[in-house]
């Protein structure tokens, strides 16, 4: 799937995207169908918000946006939005000197389609270097 993604131009990764959302061209009340990211960052007991901003990026997974990272989060605080990420490869582990860099993209003026598009672009095209986890 990443070999097609990288094909795509910006109108065909968007129609993608909203496939992959579920867009069926409705509109209610002014706003599109489709699954949106939780932003807000109000926590409920369960953080049940945590799990659904998950299950949308798993929705991605075969276009590969785990194969090159080894941590992979987005934190969201009232309209913030922030994604961690360290790439596989990166050899800056805590074990002697205590720290590691972690990579930020803050995404706070994006909406879900865009925070998408973006980590596919980042994640799965511009950064074909990087190397692949093995995953059997």
């Amino acid at each position: 799937m990443r070999d097609k993604i990288k094909t795509m131009n910006d109108q065909e990764l968007d129609t993608f995207i909203l496939e992959r959302l579920g867009f069926d061209g409705e509109v209610v009340d002014g706003v599109k169908t489709h699954l949106r990211f939780e932003m807000s960052g109000i926590s409920d007991p369960k953080f049940e918000w945590i799990k659904e901003n998950r299950e949308i990026w798993d929705l991605f997974i075969d276009c590969g946006i785990y194969d090159r990272v080894c941590l992979f989060y987005m934190e969201t605080y009232k309209g913030g939005v922030h994604l961690f990420y360290k790439w596989f490869d990166d050899d800056d582990y805590t074990y002697e000197t205590g720290v590691t860099n972690v990579n930020v993209v803050d995404f706070t003026t994006a909406g879900t389609r865009d925070i998408i598009k973006n980590v596919l672009r980042l994640l799965c095209i511009d950064n074909q270097e990087k190397s692949v986890r093995r995953l059997n």
